[in-house]
């Protein structure tokens, strides 16, 4: 099937990803940025999308320009201090998952973002910030998984 539009192209690529078609969601989303080259949720797709291929770096470079455009952006700050982490960066992930505890408390996140700073926060050990972050999530329980909050 060929994909048409921008909005086809990324939902496709968010099926693949579901799928776990790796090489297929990279090419949709590779044909969704040159579509619209500035659609941030797409760029952080795609560094998820690497980062599951074992491309880190070339995630952490994407997930770098996508924070340059936009500093506040909270799931890919948190996304980035889980692959920090993970690569046993940890001065670094500890200083993103900071800067992204403090976004968090001062505007409650996403449901994807809160999942996304619970990883990073448990792969530093960080149980205040673990337990600051319960605090400010638990008034949106309802919209979270459970695990979430465990």
């Amino acid at each position: 099937m060929r994909w048409v539009t921008f909005q086809e192209l990324d939902a496709a690529a968010r099926e693949a990803l579901e799928r776990g078609a790796l090489d297929e969601a990279e090419g949709l989303l590779r044909q969704a940025l040159s579509l619209n080259p500035g659609a941030l949720p797409v760029r952080i797709n795609l560094a998820a999308c690497l980062a599951l291929q074992n491309r880190a770096g070339e995630a952490e470079a994407l997930l770098r320009d996508v924070l340059e455009d936009d500093p506040n952006y909270l799931f890919p700050r948190a996304l980035l201090a889980t692959l920090l982490a993970q690569a046993g960066r940890m001065e670094e992930a500890a200083a993103e998952a900071a800067t992204a505890l403090r976004q968090a408390l001062a505007t409650p996140p996403t449901p994807d973002a809160a999942d996304q700073l619970v990883s990073a926060l448990a792969l530093l050990d960080d149980d205040q910030g673990l337990r600051q972050l319960a605090a400010t999530l638990t008034p949106l329980a309802g919209r979270l998984g459970p695990e979430t909050l465990l």
